[in-house]
C-alpha cells in the first residue's frame, strides 16, 4: 500500500517539474537573440552613409525587432552624406517595429543645421511622426549659438531650460509644458 502512493507522490513530482519548463519557454521573448560588446553599425541608403551608431554594449530581441543598448552614441548625415545631427545616452531601447527609442541615463541631441544641444536624463523619439518629448517631471536644457559670419557682434547664445518639452522634427518648432528659465546674450561672445 506504502508503494501506490510513493509512486503516485513521484508521478506527481515529476509532472509538476515539465509544467515548469514550459513556463519558461513562454518568456523567451525576455533573453536577447544577440548580444554584441563594442558595436558599430552603419546604415547605407543609396549608396551614402545615412546613419552611424556605436554602442558598448547592444542587445537585439525578438519580440518587435525591439534593443537595448549601452553607452551609445550615433550620428545621423543628409542624402549628400553631410552630417545632420548626433546624439549620446548612457542607455537605448528602441524598436524597428514602432519606431519609437527611449534615450535614457543622460541624453544629448545635437543638430548641427541649427546649432542647437539638447540635454536631457531622458528623451523619446517617435520615428513615424518626427517628434521628440521629455516627461512632464524631467528638465530640458536647450543650447545654441549662432553667428551670421560676418563678424564677432552678430553671434548670440541661447540657454534655456524646462519641464514638459515636445519638439517637431517636421515643423522645426519646440516648446516647453511649464514655465521656463535661461539666458540669452547678443554680440560679442567671449
Amino acid at each position: 500500500m506504502i508503494f501506490p502512493a510513493i509512486t503516485g507522490i513521484l508521478a506527481f513530482c515529476f509532472t509538476g517539474c515539465t509544467l515548469e519548463y514550459l513556463r519558461d519557454a513562454e518568456n523567451d521573448d525576455q533573453i536577447p537573440e544577440f548580444i554584441f560588446t563594442a558595436a558599430r553599425l552603419n546604415r547605407v541608403e543609396n549608396n551614402v552613409l545615412s546613419l552611424a551608431f556605436e554602442a558598448a554594449q547592444l542587445e537585439q530581441y525578438k519580440e518587435e525587432n525591439s534593443f537595448y543598448g549601452i553607452d551609445i552614441r550615433f550620428t545621423s548625415y543628409d542624402s549628400a552624406g553631410t552630417e545632420k545631427s548626433s546624439g549620446a545616452a548612457g542607455s537605448l531601447f528602441g524598436s524597428e517595429k514602432t519606431e519609437e527609442y527611449m534615450l535614457l541615463d543622460g541624453a544629448v541631441f545635437v543638430s548641427k543645421s541649427d546649432g542647437a544641444e539638447i540635454l536631457s536624463e531622458r528623451l523619446r523619439w517617435n520615428g513615424k511622426n518626427e517628434q521628440l518629448v521629455s516627461g512632464s517631471g524631467d528638465e530640458v536644457i536647450i543650447r545654441r549659438e549662432t553667428s551670421s559670419g560676418e563678424g564677432d557682434d552678430d553671434s548670440s547664445f541661447l540657454e534655456m531650460s524646462g519641464y514638459g518639452f515636445a519638439a517637431s522634427g517636421i515643423t522645426l518648432e519646440y516648446e516647453f509644458e511649464h514655465t521656463i528659465s535661461g539666458m540669452f546674450v547678443s554680440g560679442a561672445l567671449e
